[in-house]
């Protein structure tokens, strides 16, 4: 009999001790085959088991199976890998426009505050709002650029930190380099309410309440593809407020194509000319399962004229 435990919602569930034992390459390609899964080059199946793993892959298995454990007749080994390669490309796509979108808010973001209040303005509590948890703050940018530790100071901040002792860290400039993309999402939810915080959101073309949520969005996004997690069936929390008002109306929410239109978006507002969606719309046509089932694509989005695609 299993025991007990307290769940997070509060009520006890029964606790069971795990007993399953790894297998061999050799024995996952025997459990696949006889789930019905063709295999036709069992030494080739073996290499992509070994340097991929049998857990990641089988996430891929779900839109070609019956059930859990039987697969629908005729599909082969190449079939999964065919959509693991495009979801790996996709995630590149992604990835693209993330590095683009992220240099520019912290460029943004930096030049606006550096204006105001100086090159080091995150060193004055002042500028940030009083919930905002300044001392954990100030020891991730001493983490980051490597303050106390030498020998993995970051390069941008070596000069800096071998030359001057005052101020006690970096300019803005340099510490843009080394913070991650979530950081400069919470300084821009805790500055303070007023012309700067507007000032940032308008260069996006974005109102000053909803833009917050979008970085805390596009942030998870990054963070999900930088860490190689699905991309083509993955949905996300609905950090973003008013998508439709930047994308167009009836967009379905917390589906991998809310999530690329969001990205477009947001590319569309600093970029003259983006042609991500191009080559979005030239990767999706190699998908090798039905996009607008399992990506959640309307039928004729690429006549819609936001992406921009005519």
């Amino acid at each position: 009999m299993g025991n007990f435990a307290r769940g997070e919602a509060g009520f006890f569930i029964s606790m069971t001790a795990f007993t399953k034992q790894a297998k061999t390459p050799e024995q996952l390609i025997e459990v696949l085959k006889l789930r019905r899964l063709t295999v036709a080059d069992s030494k080739r199946a073996k290499r992509y088991i070994q340097s991929i793993g049998y857990y990641r892959l089988s996430a891929y298995f779900i839109p070609f199976q019956n059930s859990k454990d039987t697969f629908k007749q005729g599909v082969t080994f190449d079939d999964i890998l065919t959509l693991y390669i495009f979801d790996r490309k996709l995630r590149n796509h992604v990835m693209d426009a993330m590095e683009r979108i992220e240099v520019a808010v912290r460029s943004v973001l930096s030049n606006t505050l550096c204006t105001a209040h100086g090159p080091h303005w995150y060193l004055d509590q002042q500028v940030f709002s009083e919930s905002f948890r300044y001392e954990g703050f100030k020891k991730n940018i001493a983490f980051h650029t490597g303050k106390n530790d030498y020998r993995n100071r970051n390069l941008s901040c070596r000069h800096y930190y071998d030359v001057y002792t005052e101020p006690e860290l970096p300019p803005s400039w340099m510490i843009i380099e080394v913070l991650p993309m979530g950081t400069w999402s919470l300084v821009y939810e805790y500055l303070r309410r007023g012309k700067l915080r507007q000032k940032i959101s308008k260069f996006f073309s974005f109102s000053t309440n909803d833009f917050t949520g979008w970085l805390h969005a596009l942030t998870l996004i990054r963070n999900s593809c930088a860490h190689h997690n699905r991309f083509w069936n993955h949905t996300f929390p609905p950090k973003a407020r008013n998508v439709a008002k930047y994308t167009y109306a009836g967009i379905p929410l917390n589906t991998p194509y809310t999530n690329l239109a969001m990205i477009h978006a947001f590319l569309c507002s600093f970029t003259r000319n983006p042609s991500w969606s191009t080559g979005l719309y030239t990767l999706l046509k190699t998908c090798p399962v039905d996009i607008h089932y399992h990506m959640k694509f309307p039928e004729d989005w690429d006549r819609i004229p936001f992406w921009r695609l005519s």
